[in-house]
């Protein structure tokens, strides 16, 4: 297996660099700024291995909250890897999911966090030409975790 986060490798038709410095400046020159959100639909209990999140319907949840942060209704926690919803900022009207599993994942685990910069510094390297904004953001969090 290959780290490949987002399973994009094989469907870039040039390089990853200068890919990511083209869509660094159309980003940069948007009259509105898109908000950009990491979710991990996947992520399994340390312990017995099933899925935190319970999926399907309930994925709109993650996607109103993102949409709550953009127009000012939500504010979330500040992590070393961007904004966590605040338990009572998402909808969970219906929610059949498992308490315990909700408060797992709007929680940093800094030691798996350590884990995956060191796996991103080392997937990051292959890339020439990567803009220099992409090692800055990686190197800060990277940092926070290990002050």
């Amino acid at each position: 297996l290959r780290y490949d986060p987002m399973s994009m490798r094989p469907f870039m038709s040039y390089p990853e660099g200068d890919y990511a410095a083209h869509w660094l400046k159309i980003i940069g020159s948007a009259k509105e700024q898109p908000i950009f959100a990491h979710v991990n639909w996947f992520q399994r209990d340390p312990e017995d291995g099933h899925f935190l999140w319970p999926g399907y319907r309930d994925n709109l949840r993650a996607l109103l909250w993102l949409l709550d942060v953009k127009e000012g209704r939500a504010e979330g926690v500040q992590t070393p890897v961007g904004i966590l919803p605040k338990k009572e900022e998402l909808n969970l009207d219906g929610f059949e999911g498992d308490d315990a599993d909700l408060d797992k994942l709007l929680s940093i685990d800094a030691e798996l966090w350590k884990k995956e910069m060191s796996y991103r510094r080392e997937h990051l390297a292959q890339f020439k030409n990567l803009p220099e904004q992409i090692w800055a953001a990686h190197e800060r969090i990277e940092q926070a975790f290990n002050a």
